[in-house]
């Protein structure tokens, strides 16, 4: 079963704090409710010198096969 409640998404850039290994990239995040609580579903991409849109929305897409617990439903 696909998220019961609210499917709230945010897309952003992180990076890496000043110091570390410079690095930075696009991420995508979703929180979902479900009726046995709350889920928080990340991700992240690190692809240099690469174009990203479209790896953007594969992230989405594996994002979107999050499902509540069947046992949820009972």
């Amino acid at each position: 079963m696909r998220a019961s409640g609210r499917v709230i998404s945010v897309r952003g850039v992180w990076s890496n704090p000043e110091g570390e290994w410079p690095a930075a990239g696009p991420f995508v995040a979703q929180m979902m409710e479900c009726p046995d609580g709350l889920y928080l579903a990340d991700a992240r991409l690190y692809a240099p010198a690469t174009p990203k849109y479209d790896l953007v929305l594969q992230l989405e897409q594996m994002l979107g096969t999050f499902r509540c617990s069947a046992a949820a439903d009972r």
